[in-house]
């Protein structure tokens, strides 16, 4: 769909007549972004339509893109826009709100070569902006506000609930993950965390309370995750929320006549859990040695949070619409408590017989929230009129009108106030600390949520990866402010993201530089295959391939041989495909081609064109190392194949680099295979 260029009002011409216009347009559009976030957007564009023009006639079209849950919201703000003919500047506004799922509009906009459809985007995290940015390529986003908040927690069923000592017993997240994967007697079930906002912040939540659980700094400090906390683990803080008190006609109410547990008054050891069913296999210990296998130098957190990854993978659903489904599943697919926003939790509460309310748990050591961003799409490509009527839109929403439309609907405004209908018909009783104030919007750091991602792709779904290294005379520079390599320092990176595979996963290595090897400029090392097999005696995959790349060293007066050996390797890869892994060729290059006896680059866009098969996938995904290689170059190559380019400035940053890389081209493959 086309930008809706109106004209403007006083103005003879389009918005985007010449530079001087577009120059316009991003310094309105800018400034209108600073008045919606100052909070004063209200009262800034209002009045009648111009003298002698109808509404319809001077309408401004707005598509809205909105997550689902808090779409009924929006389209009742559209709906006052249009019966109260609430303009902008003057001009009605025609608002078109859409629900989509997150997911598929972060992967849409992380592509900019397509237009995008819509001018505002308000999804349930800033996470989903995170991932649409994650690409070179993604859509300018401009946030200009919080429209809602929903904090994050563990919704059980009646029984669960009573099992797990609700509401007068409190947890940590790696207490509940423990408790809630530990035995038959309750199951934990998640949304798909590539495609939920709330899967992914409570696996990330669960991984950085093991860490602390587990004392693990060093994981801490590499995720970003070791500032202090509120409150120390296993113990809940005062609740400044009343037991709030309805009347028993209140449709909120419903549960409120029930006896309520009295929380005890001393603050002592939390007591053991109930005596539990045996355990299942694998809870909270990593499984059989096939699937996942402790080595050394591997993090407690880590092994904890891949053990449970795998349990949690058995119990997924693929979406948020569909997780609460998973409760009132038949048989052994039915799971007693799930990864839920409180607003979910409402919303099923409100609707649901009082046998089949849920209890929600709020973890004590990490508040986490779904935060509901408002985002300009593409703000530079805005029109004046469609800036002027996104910031109006966007000031509605905060209205009082709106405000009370979204506690009806069982969200928290942006203050994150916890009003007590609202937590006590979603499962919110004290001591559960459902008061707690979130302070700053990213509790989690990014770093930590890629990670998460990285690690749910290769652990849930088994990875067969060819790594192509650079073994060229310039990786033998140093690297600034350290007394290594820049192949040293990569060789230390790619061992730690093979450390990150289990023993199922495939993966093999292949060098290039030109001189390597005769008249051809790579020479693989060790072929694919699976990191558990045998392959040299009593030499396992994983031993011989850390060997390989330990031993890697560089060619003297090699030059980076790329264009040849990136097409040999391709052809390798996909030759090699497995289905149902995730398939793919990784390059790590600190240069651009220097052989000038090599194919061209247009020749080796041809030739990954005709090998490139959509029926199996192998995308590549060129890191470029320092400043010196041309990251844009290795983007336009990987994307004949369906991957992507990224660079880093440090080789520490390839571990980091290429678990993003994964993250975002599996959910590219997802999306094209929905």
């Amino acid at each position: 769909m086309e930008r809706h260029t109106l004209p403007d009002s006083g103005a003879g011409g389009t918005g985007g007549a010449g530079p001087r216009s577009r120059h316009r347009r991003v310094l309105m559009a800018t400034a209108l972004v600073l008045t919606l976030a100052a909070g004063t957007g209200v009262a800034a564009y209002s009045g009648l339509p111009p003298f002698g023009r109808s509404c319809e006639e001077s309408a401004v079209r707005l598509d809205v893109a909105v997550s689902p849950d808090i779409a009924p919201v929006v389209r009742a703000a559209a709906d006052r826009v249009h019966k109260e003919k609430i303009t902008s500047d003057g001009q009605c506004m025609d608002v078109r709100v859409k629900a989509r799922e997150n997911y598929q509009v972060a992967t849409e906009l992380s592509d900019h070569r397509s237009e995008s459809e819509y001018e505002v985007w308000l999804p349930d995290s800033k996470i989903w902006a995170h991932q649409a940015d994650a690409s070179s390529r993604g859509v300018p986003l401009q946030m200009a506000g919080e429209v809602a908040v929903s904090p994050i927690g563990v919704a059980t069923d009646r029984s669960a609930g009573s099992w797990l000592g609700w509401p007068g017993k409190t947890y940590t997240w790696a207490q509940l993950a423990t408790a809630t994967t530990a035995s038959e007697s309750v199951h934990l079930g998640t949304a798909d965390p590539t495609h939920s906002a709330t899967g992914l912040l409570a696996l990330a939540g669960v991984a950085a309370s093991y860490a602390r659980e587990s004392g693990d700094r060093t994981w801490e400090e590499r995720n970003g995750t070791d500032r202090p906390l509120p409150d120390e683990p296993g113990t809940a803080p005062e609740s400044t929320e009343p037991e709030p008190k309805e009347p028993a006609s209140s449709p909120s109410a419903k549960r409120s006549a029930e006896p309520k547990p009295k929380p005890s008054a001393t603050k002592g050891p939390k007591q053991p859990l109930p005596s539990p069913s045996p355990p299942r296999e694998g809870a909270q210990s990593l499984p059989a040695e096939a699937d996942r296998t402790p080595r050394p130098g591997l993090p407690d957190a880590d092994a904890r949070i891949a053990a449970t990854a795998r349990l949690l993978a058995q119990r997924l659903a693929p979406a948020d619409s569909q997780i609460l489904r998973t409760l009132s599943a038949p048989g052994s697919s039915r799971n007693e408590a799930v990864f839920l926003s409180e607003q979910a939790a409402f919303t099923h509460n409100f609707s649901a017989g009082d046998k089949d309310d849920l209890d929600l748990f709020y973890p004590t050591d990490r508040a986490l929230r779904l935060d509901y961003p408002y985002h300009l799409v593409d703000v530079n490509d805005l029109t004046v009129d469609e800036g002027r009527a996104a910031t109006r839109f966007g000031a509605l929403l905060g209205d009082a009108a709106s405000l009370r439309d979204l506690a009806a609907h069982g969200f928290r405004p942006p203050r994150g106030e916890a009003p007590g209908v609202l937590v006590h018909t979603a499962g919110g009783r004290p001591p559960q600390p459902y008061a707690r104030q979130v302070t700053g919007a990213d509790q989690i750091s990014r770093d930590l949520l890629q990670e998460m991602l990285g690690m749910w792709t290769i652990t849930v779904r088994s990875a067969r990866l060819t790594t192509v290294v650079d073994v060229s005379g310039s990786m033998q520079s140093p690297v600034p402010g350290r007394s290594e390599t820049r192949l040293e320092a990569t060789k230390a990176s790619l061992l730690r993201v093979v450390d990150q595979f289990s023993q199922e996963d495939e993966i093999g290595l292949w060098e290039f530089a030109t001189g390597l090897n005769g008249p051809h400029d790579y020479r693989e090392l060790v072929p694919t295959a699976r990191l558990g097999a045998l392959v040299r005696g009593e030499r396992t995959q994983r031993t011989q391939l850390s060997a390989a790349f330990q031993a890697l060293k560089p060619v003297p007066d090699g030059a980076t041989g790329l264009y040849d050996s990136t097409l040999a390797a391709y052809k390798s890869a996909q030759a090699g495909h497995v289905p149902g892994k995730f398939n793919a060729l990784i390059v790590v290059t600190d240069g651009a081609n220097q052989d000038r006896f090599s194919i061209s680059r247009s020749t080796l866009l041809a030739k990954l064109k005709e090998v490139r098969d959509d029926r199996r996938p192998v995308p590549l995904i060129a890191i470029a190392v320092g400043t010196s290689a041309d990251q844009g170059e290795l983007d336009k190559i990987a994307q004949v194949t369906g991957g992507a380019g990224y660079q880093v400035s440090d080789p520490a940053d390839i571990q980091g680099a290429i678990l993003k890389a994964i993250t975002a081209v599996g959910r590219s493959l997802d999306v094209d295979r929905d």
